[in-house]
């Protein structure tokens, strides 16, 4: 489908420890069509989340075809109405960094299709003190990518998000791939090592359940 988005050539510079192919993302910044771009997605997605600390969703990316889409400068509501019909889908798996952390801003149950990287790192190394995508990138991808310090230094993402707009997106375009490239490559170890199992039946459904009831005020 055509959905009339702009296009953007992702460029790193010299900054950047990435020695990867840039990335050609889409740009919407509309509600609805973002709305129907989502309703079309099938299969394996990658979800992004941009969020600051004080100024709460700034954007998303998406990327669940050939090429990946940025949402951003539209209503915070709907940004997050469009996040959380992503996420209810049963059409598609969805995989994303930390989902613990983001759950205040969402309204979704776990319905077995949303899938959590740093989760997946870590049962399979539970002993390692980070799993971010720099890590995942390294472990399971053998790719070596920039960590926001390195690129923004102290910079809040909001700061970045505004003043370095293209720059900041191309980081999150290379954190995107990073979840999308690493889908198979962690849902085969979890399945290999015996971990597939507690991660879908209780680590993954843990989550929401604690996450409801520190909501309710209980724990």
């Amino acid at each position: 489908k055509e959905f009339g988005f702009k296009s953007m050539l992702g460029r790193f510079d010299g900054q950047s420890m990435n020695k990867n192919e840039r990335i050609e993302y889409d740009v919407c910044d509309d509600a609805y069509i973002a709305g129907l771009y989502v309703d079309g997605l099938s299969g394996k997605t990658a979800l992004y989340l941009i969020e600051d600390e004080e100024e709460g969703p700034l954007g998303a990316a998406v990327w669940g075809g050939d090429k990946p889409c940025l949402l951003a400068d539209m209503d915070k509501s709907e940004l997050t109405d469009i996040v959380n019909k992503l996420l209810a889908s049963e059409k598609t798996d969805v995989i994303m960094f930390d989902i613990k952390e983001k759950l205040h801003l969402l309204d979704v149950s776990y319905n077995g299709h949303i899938w959590d990287a740093h989760v997946m790192a870590y049962l399979l190394n539970p002993v390692k003190d980070s799993y971010t995508a720099v890590d995942i990138a390294g472990d399971y991808l053998g790719r070596q990518i920039a960590e926001y310090k390195e690129l923004f230094g102290k910079n809040s993402i909001y700061k970045s998000f505004a003043e370095e707009r293209e720059r900041y997106i191309d980081y999150v375009m290379e954190e995107l791939r990073v979840l999308k490239d690493s889908y198979d490559v962690l849902v085969n170890n979890l399945k290999e090592t015996g971990m597939y199992e507690l991660y879908t039946d209780i680590e993954m459904p843990l989550i929401f359940v604690l996450y409801g009831l520190e909501k309710e005020g209980i724990g």
